[in-house]
């Protein structure tokens, strides 16, 4: 999970003021969501139908899980930041040879951030180094820095085939907010031997502005500028670099349906991308299968089914469009899974719609959502969320107690 700038800003707010607690909800077939579920005085909600299936948790539950900073997750496993540098995850990660609860992963390192995806699983550490395991789900794979020549990275984002970081100030190099690519050594000679040792190397794109996020999907990514600019490329195939056409993009381009808005936040899922303008306003793009962007479309204001018959939906939006939550809150952030979102509002209340199948959505249900739906859970606990992650078939979500 990459970081803006406001976000670095909320997360050492998190990490100096006030109790927090951190909940998640979802798939748990790895236990990535905790080994143990209701143990102490922990009561499942009151007149709810329950909210555990075999390999779900269908309502938040609080992990106990102290002083995190941030969280990412994968479809295995889950990564949790803690404000101390280390690193705890719950679940699968294979190609560390752990499995279950692991108290500090990398005992070498002072991590900041981290950010996954379906094979690969990327640490940034305090002295500005990138830690990379270029396919965790091989038993074989090892984790390695990634050579900068003197560059320190400040954000990261793990696409399925490579991974994209942003370098940072550092004494000997001026290129604050350069984006590029993680290499292996063999991909610049194609006559060496692939082997698991193999260097990785960071190549810069050949894009002159500053950038200081990066959201990465399955096979797209999203770049954000220092002057509030919305940059997408990868694949294209379901409209989700949101430059109208459904086509790949090698080259990082300006998504131009935002020219003119400065977006403060950017969060990219499976195959859908959403982005937040500094007025709190959302905007969505890509894949709308499940719901996942929000957006209904009414062709008959008689049918009281529109919400969530398959018909009444935009199957595949090419460009942004506004989503408004109702109420017409601001939005503070967003998260996107595979094919699933969450919201934070202004007033603290967490927002989800999408697919619902491993509880997701944190309901209490199984049920996919055509339109943002209020997880009154947090309400009626009366904690505010200060900011989320959404796996792929996960939600977690950090509130003030």
């Amino acid at each position: 999970m990459a970081e803006t700038e406001g976000n670095a800003s909320l997360k050492r707010k998190i990490n100096s003021e006030g109790s927090f607690e951190v909940y998640g909800f979802g798939y748990n077939g790895f236990k990535q969501l905790g080994g143990h579920i209701f143990e102490g005085d922990q009561e499942p909600p009151q007149n709810s139908s329950y909210c555990i299936s075999k390999s779900s948790l269908l309502y938040p539950l609080a992990l106990n899980v102290p002083r995190v900073s941030s969280i990412v997750a994968s479809w295995s496993s889950t990564v949790f930041v803690k404000e101390n540098g280390t690193v705890q995850t719950m679940g699968w990660i294979p190609g560390a040879k752990e499995g279950g609860e692991v108290e500090n992963l990398l005992p070498d390192y002072f991590v900041t951030d981290a950010c996954c995806s379906w094979r690969r699983l990327a640490f940034l550490t305090s002295d500005g180094e990138c830690v990379l395991w270029s396919d965790y789900t091989n038993g074989q794979s090892h984790l390695r820095k990634v050579e900068a020549s003197n560059r320190k990275f400040k954000a990261a984002g793990c696409l399925e085939s490579s991974c994209i970081l942003l370098s940072g100030k550092h004494f000997f190099c001026t290129d604050d907010g350069q984006a590029g690519y993680v290499l292996h050594e063999q991909d610049q000679n194609a006559t060496k031997d692939l082997n698991i040792s193999a260097s990785m190397i960071f190549r810069p794109m050949d894009l002159m502005k500053q950038m200081i996020s990066v959201a990465c999907g399955k096979e797209h990514a999203l770049l954000l500028s220092s002057s509030g600019e919305v940059y997408s490329l990868g694949n294209g195939s379901r409209g989700q670099l949101g430059r109208g056409l459904i086509v790949e993009e090698q080259n990082a381009a300006v998504i131009p349906a935002l020219e003119g808005i400065k977006i403060q936040f950017i969060a990219a899922g499976g195959w859908h991308s959403a982005a937040v303008s500094e007025c709190g306003d959302l905007y969505m793009w890509g894949w709308n299968e499940t719901g996942q962007l929000g957006l209904s479309v009414n062709h008959d204001d008689t049918d009281d089914d529109r919400q969530t018959a398959t018909s009444g939906k935009v199957p595949c939006q090419t460009f942004p469009v506004p989503m408004d939550l109702p109420g017409d809150l601001d939005v503070m952030t967003v998260s996107c899974g595979s094919r699933h979102t969450a919201a934070i509002a202004g007033d603290g209340s967490v927002w989800t719609w999408g697919w619902g199948h491993y509880g997701q959505l944190g309901h209490g249900d199984t049920v996919s959502k055509y339109t943002p739906s209020q997880v009154h859970f947090f309400s009626s606990l009366k904690h505010k969320a200060k900011t989320l992650c959404c796996g792929d078939w996960s939600t977690f979500v950090i509130a003030a107690k």
